[in-house]
């Protein structure tokens, strides 16, 4: 009965699958990134202006 027994095939439904790594291009997170966070001190400046201003009414 073990001749019939693949031993090649069990012992690769045996090993587990990698999972294959994503690569991602750093440059275009760091640029996304910087482009926001210069986004967002614009939008505090503006804050701060109007606060200064004394006019509550925020335009979007």
């Amino acid at each position: 009965m073990e001749d019939n027994f693949d031993y090649e095939n069990d012992s690769q439904r045996s090993k587990k699958k990698k999972k294959k790594k994503k690569h991602f291009n750093p440059y275009k997170k760091d640029k996304y990134s910087i482009s926001k966070l210069k986004e967002y001190k614009k939008y505090l400046e503006y804050l701060e202006n109007v606060r200064a201003q004394g006019n509550l009414d925020l335009e979007y």
